[in-house]
Parts: structure tokens; sequence; C-alpha cells
């Protein structure tokens, strides 16, 4: 690329987040953060779990853990209730995951579904579930490669989102495959509340 092009391609990225104002920033801000669900993980009694999911259809290990995520959850950082509970073996398996998004206090929240090519053979697969539907603030996906390593009362967990990496990405050209970069939209904000007053301007 010459220098030319190089010049070029930063006075549209000036001009645009220029003309944008702190929104656009904003926004690209929110999508870094969407990325991941990454952190220490913290239980109250021993819990245990050596778990992965290769881009959602080859799960395998198992995983029950019932505490704390200390880290990015469902894009904020901080302190979050965190429940994963299943089990994989390549072809399928069953998981309940939650993060922030259950009543801790409910052991049957959040759903379980299915995992790996026997999840989405049966339409029981979570990619069949959209979490809009169900959560608040901007739309949220599932990790598509969640890896969890926990022992006794402290573990690691690392689950990354593809669709989140690919509107990161784009979003800097302002596509917005997410459709999640709206003005006004935060991370305690209804998602259809925004769109409905987004509607009315």
């Amino acid at each position: 690329m010459s220098k030319k092009q190089i010049f070029l391609l930063l006075s549209v990225f000036i001009l645009t987040s220029a003309l944008s104002g702190c929104t656009y920033l904003k926004n690209r801000g929110n999508d870094a953060m969407d990325m991941f669900d990454v952190g220490i993980t913290l239980t109250s009694k021993p819990n245990f779990a050596l778990y992965l999911d290769i881009a959602q259809v080859l799960p395998i290990g198992f995983s029950h853990v019932d505490g704390k995520l200390i880290g990015i959850g469902r894009s904020t950082f901080g302190v979050h209730d965190f429940r994963q509970k299943g089990y994989g073996y390549l072809i399928g398996g069953s998981m309940q995951r939650g993060v922030d998004n259950y009543d801790p206090n409910n052991p049957d929240d959040p759903a379980t579904y299915d995992v790996g090519i026997l999840g989405f053979t049966n339409g029981t697969h979570m990619a069949n579930y959209n979490p809009a539907q169900y959560e608040e603030g901007r739309p949220k996906t599932h990790p598509t490669c969640p890896k969890t390593l926990h022992l006794g009362w402290i573990g690691i967990e690392w689950g990354c989102k593809a669709w989140d990496m690919l509107d990161f990405i784009l979003g800097w050209t302002t596509l917005d495959i997410g459709e999640d970069d709206l003005a006004g939209v935060d991370q305690y904000t209804s998602y259809e509340s925004a769109v409905d007053e987004s509607s009315m301007k």
C-alpha cells in the first residue's frame, strides 16, 4: 500500500470520526467489548470445568461452575453472575450458560440448550435462539468458542464471539451487521426502546 493510499484511508477515518462525533467512537468501543466474555471465575464451593466448544459444532468436556466472573461479560467490565453447567462429546451435548442474564436463585435459569452437530439437526442448538429476544441492552450473541477451566474455587473463562468480531471490524467502515450502533443506545438501555425512539425522529 502506497503512502498516498494510507493517507487517503486515514483522511476518510478522521473525517468520518469528526462528522459522527463521539457516538461513532463509542459504538466502536461497545463493539470491542462485545467480542469476548473473558476473565477469572470464582465460586464459593469447589466446582470443576474443563470445557471447549469449537465454532459451536465440536463441544468436548464437562463444566459445572456456578459463581462469579470477574472481567468482561455481556459487554461490560466488572463482577458478573456466571453459570455454566453442561457437557460435550464432540457431536452433541447439553449446556446451560448465563452471564448476568439469569436469576441466580433459580437453578433452571437460564434455559438449557443442545450443542454440537446433533443440536443443529434437532433444531435445539443455541444458534436457533436469538438472545436479543430475552436479554436487555444492546443485542447479544452467544459465544462461538467458549473455553472454561475451573479447578476448585478459581478458574479462567475465555469465550469469543465471531459475529461480534466481524461487526467490530466492519464497524470502522460504518457497516453495522450487529444492528447495535444506534444513537443513545448503551449497555443499560432497552434495545427495543431505542429502536422505537429512533423511528420516531
